[in-house]
């Protein structure tokens, strides 16, 4: 989680590409339970703010 947080206030809109890239690596990673779906939820806040700074 702590990575998954770095990724998120180090993203940018020429960044976010790989950012997702390496979340979704992070959170594939982890074994089913609460940790991976904490991971989870925290990787769909990543692609909305994707979403967003494309569009911005």
């Amino acid at each position: 989680m702590d990575e998954l947080r770095r990724i998120w206030v180090a993203a940018t809109p020429d960044s976010i590409g790989g950012d997702l890239e390496r979340a979704r690596g992070l959170v594939e990673a982890l074994p089913e339970g609460d940790e991976r779906e904490a991971a989870r939820r925290f990787l769909e806040a990543l692609e909305r703010l994707e979403r967003w700074l494309r569009d911005y």
